[in-house]
């Protein structure tokens, strides 16, 4: 069984917003599991000015060959005007996880 997976991360405003994308691409399939990390501080520029924020961390699991239509997804509910979306490469280390991730729907 393949144990490779992506993990994209893309930042929310408000908790609602971070928990109905959530909620979605789990019930759509686009991943098996999502976690919500509240209350990180950002801070960078927009549009010229220094921005200082209380975020949510949507951390995103998913199958590689998911990772196009997830992101087309975001781009499509994300709230911001620009989303953040990053994209990083894992591999599961557990094999019962791995049979959950890969088999659960």
């Amino acid at each position: 069984m393949e144990n490779k997976i992506k993990v994209l991360l893309t930042t929310f405003s408000k908790k609602h917003d971070a928990y109905k994308v959530g909620e979605r691409l789990v019930k759509f399939n686009l991943s098996p599991c999502v976690q919500l990390i509240p209350k990180i501080e950002s801070i960078y520029k927009w549009k010229g000015k220094m921005q200082k924020e209380q975020e949510v961390l949507l951390l995103i699991k998913c199958d590689i060959n998911k990772e196009s239509e997830l992101i087309s997804f975001l781009r499509e509910q994300h709230p911001h005007e620009v989303p953040e979306i990053i994209s990083t490469n894992y591999e599961i280390k557990n094999l019962d996880y791995s049979h959950w991730f890969f088999l659960e729907k």
